[in-house]
């Protein structure tokens, strides 16, 4: 989605020629502005929308949503952040306060669609899964993909070492 706006933008901008070992290289370099406005673009266009699912797979893809950021919010080492997005239907239960026959109805629906993704089994009868992607449910029913805010983007710019080459920076 950046790429394509900075196209699209390309006429306003200068365009750069790169020296490589392969040959020569005319780019045009991503400003913020095409992350700021990609950003504003990728939950309407790319969100998945969560109509497909049943009002109770819906609502279980929220509890499991809800119950990975309170895990991420509590976690207070990396190892655990890592733990903290594993989760297991028990760990559902246990946390929405959902019967067996309900979890493991709907989960059903989120593997099939592909909104969480088993992760781990031990001899078939132990599973761990994981949110498919890393995002949130919206109110407005769209899962959006995590995404590195501007201020954050802005702020590792800053950061960079003034040594980096422009190839070190075309390969990323």
């Amino acid at each position: 989605m950046i790429q394509a706006i900075a196209f699209l933008r390309q006429l306003g901008k200068p365009w750069h020629t790169l020296d490589t070992d392969s040959g020569r290289t005319d780019y045009i370099e991503v400003e913020i502005e095409d992350v700021a406005l990609a950003n504003e673009l990728i939950p309407a266009v790319q969100g998945i929308c969560a109509g497909e699912l049943s009002g109770p797979g819906r609502e279980l893809f929220r509890t499991v949503t809800r119950l990975v950021r309170h895990r991420l919010e509590t976690a207070r080492s990396q190892a655990e952040s890592a733990m903290a997005k594993t989760f297991s239907r028990r760990d559902i239960r246990e946390f929405a306060g959902w019967s067996h026959y309900r979890v493991h109805t709907y989960m059903e629906e989120l593997l099939a669609l592909e909104y969480v993704v088993r992760v781990r089994s031990r001899y078939q009868r132990f599973h761990q899964y994981r949110l498919a992607f890393p995002g949130c449910l919206a109110d407005d029913g769209r899962v959006s993909p995590a995404l590195v805010g501007v201020e954050e983007l802005r702020q590792r710019l800053r950061n960079r070492t003034a040594t980096e080459t422009p190839e070190s920076q075309l390969r990323r």
